[in-house]
């Protein structure tokens, strides 16, 4: 995920490059001013995504008693102990990742 002063630096630069282009003259600015967020093989389209609305998923590291689960975020690997009768999380309460939900 796109740390939260990554996402302002790229915010930054595209406003300082908001003046009115053609369609590709824009996707060339919007290529350059992301690449560096670009890992591995996420395109310039997830990386888009990333800035508009970052995601997590919730993972079950365990158990500490038959009450406390360890949950992590996939993300940013926040870890914490969540009473198991409590509703789940909407967002990593750490990096604010909008927590995707498997289908069950």
């Amino acid at each position: 995920m796109i740390a939260m002063t990554e996402r302002q630096e790229i915010a930054e630069r595209l406003r300082e490059n908001s003046t009115a282009h053609t369609a590709d003259e824009a996707l060339q600015i919007i290529c350059k001013c992301t690449v560096r967020a670009m890992r591995g093989s996420k395109s310039v389209m997830e990386v888009l995504a990333d800035l508009i609305d970052p995601t997590c998923h919730v993972v079950i590291c365990g158990q500490s008693d038959k009450y406390h689960a360890c949950k992590t975020c996939s993300e940013c690997h926040f870890g914490w102990h969540e009473d198991i009768y409590d509703k789940d999380f909407s967002f990593c309460p750490n990096c604010g990742a909008r927590v995707i939900r498997d289908e069950a």
